[in-house]
């Protein structure tokens, strides 16, 4: 907290008329502040006294300071909350949709970065709900909201976060613990057939979601969803990617379970469509060198450190067994997690996206190992050369 003591000494030093605050009102807002995250966090609270005792000469701040001083410092506490304990920082208003696109959920098909929101185009573009009339179901007008949040695109993967959220004092959508499509449900035949299962239409070309249509909670009114399409088969116009995306059957899910075992399921009304631009943009992305390309019969044809993920190439010899994989490490030695793999048409190349590399990651390292095997046989190993930031 050191940062925020000092930031909290230098606000008090401003010159200013106004009256200041008392040192009972400094510690008690501190006092606030820091309960808050402790409560949040599982800790007890700490009593830390942010006043400090100043020369008989005080300084002051005015009305508008201390307002434009509580943005500040929420924003400072919010985001070291966010490093310390993502799941209290995606619980906040405002910013939890933000928070939630980088710190996503545990899943073995989700890319992960913590750079995404520096390199993703802000938006706010709420969707268009479509009537009855025009989709020939028999469903009632929606009162929640779609709104297209975020669009990042590096040549590699599109991906965009979504929210999708309830009026102010209608909790319909607080008893559930996420919200999903319900596959092999009611509806789910016409669902796919109207291309509202998630599938993105890019110029024209239907791209599919990488990590189905998942949106978790992040308030009782509110909950987010990003979704990555990998463009490795897109053939149309990267510098202007006109994007259509259609969303229905979305079910309020709750981890509890009926007689057969299935989650318990509630069908939302609403089906939504958005329309938006999207830009590729490849100037961020890494690219990674290697001494000796082939090892052992095996050659490293690429390794692309993108911002929002990494993607290595590498093509198999004849005799490549069939339990190879490849794993992906940075110079610390942290393991990153594999998100997919795609095998070109004659299996003799396969790539593979991992998380993001740090940013500061000067080199890489890919080991080529037999995954059938305990322990794990490795078959060959690559160390990377990655530019620097």
């Amino acid at each position: 907290m050191a940062d925020l003591h000092t930031f909290w000494n230098e606000l008090d030093a401003l010159p200013t008329e106004e009256t200041p605050l008392t040192a009972a009102e400094s510690d008690r807002l501190a006092d606030a502040v820091l309960a808050k995250v402790h409560v949040e966090s599982g800790e007890a609270p700490r009593k830390k006294s942010v006043h400090r005792a100043k020369s008989a000469k005080r300084r002051r701040v005015p009305v508008w300071g201390r307002a434009l001083a509580g943005v500040a410092a929420c924003m400072a506490v919010l985001c070291g909350v966010n490093t310390v304990n993502p799941a209290l920082a995606e619980g906040l208003p405002f910013v939890g949709d933000v928070f939630s696109f980088l710190n996503q959920h545990d899943s073995k098909n989700q890319l992960k970065s913590d750079r995404l929101s520096g390199y993703a185009q802000q938006a706010a573009v709420p969707a268009v709900p479509e009537s009855q009339s025009e989709t020939g179901e028999s469903s009632t007008a929606s009162p929640y909201t779609l709104t297209l949040n975020q669009v990042y695109c590096d040549g590699l993967y599109l991906r965009i976060g979504l929210t999708l959220t309830a009026p102010d004092r209608n909790d319909s959508l607080a008893g559930y613990d996420w919200l999903a499509q319900n596959p092999g449900g009611e509806g789910w035949i016409e669902i796919c057939q109207a291309q509202a299962d998630g599938t993105l239409l890019a110029n024209g070309q239907a791209l599919y979601p990488q990590n189905g249509f998942v949106f978790e909670k992040v308030d009782d009114h509110t909950y987010a969803a990003a979704m990555d399409y990998d463009l490795a088969d897109y053939n149309g116009d990267a510098a202007a990617i006109d994007c259509q995306l259609t969303v229905a059957g979305l079910t309020g899910v709750q981890n509890a379970y009926d007689a057969d075992g299935s989650y318990l399921r509630t069908r939302l009304d609403g089906r939504w469509k958005l329309n938006f631009t999207a830009s590729s943009g490849d100037t961020a992305n890494r690219i990674g060198t290697v001494s000796e390309p082939e090892v052992n019969g095996y050659t490293l044809s690429s390794v692309i450190a993108a911002p929002g993920e990494t993607r290595v190439t590498v093509q198999l010899s004849a005799d490549t067994p069939e339990g190879a994989t490849l794993q992906l490490f940075s110079a610390d030695g942290q393991k990153l997690q594999c998100a997919s793999s795609r095998p070109s048409a004659d299996s003799s190349t396969v790539s593979y996206d991992f998380d993001a590399a740090p940013a500061d990651a000067a080199g890489l390292t890919v080991k080529l190992v037999d995954k059938n095997t305990d322990p794990l046989v490795e078959l060959a190993q690559w160390d990377v050369s990655l530019p620097t930031e």
